[in-house]
């Protein structure tokens, strides 16, 4: 374990963030997508979201979860 933790310690965090995401649920990395828009939201002059795109990013991750 300690082997594992020196290695994640020098990784890049998108590396190690990315390793995180492979077998996420697809509503868990829509969360993380729109975390990372969070996080540079002072960055961000005017986002604007259509209820569409919403709706099929949500109808898409309960597809992908009734597959599951």
């Amino acid at each position: 374990m300690h082997a594992v933790m020196a290695a994640l310690e020098t990784a890049d965090p998108r590396t190690v963030q990315a390793l995180a995401a492979a077998g996420m649920q697809p509503g868990q990395l829509i969360a993380q997508a729109f975390g990372g828009i969070a996080e540079r939201a002072e960055r961000i002059g005017q986002l604007n979201m259509s209820p569409e795109l919403l709706n099929s990013l949500l109808a898409g991750a309960g597809a992908a979860q009734r597959q599951g």
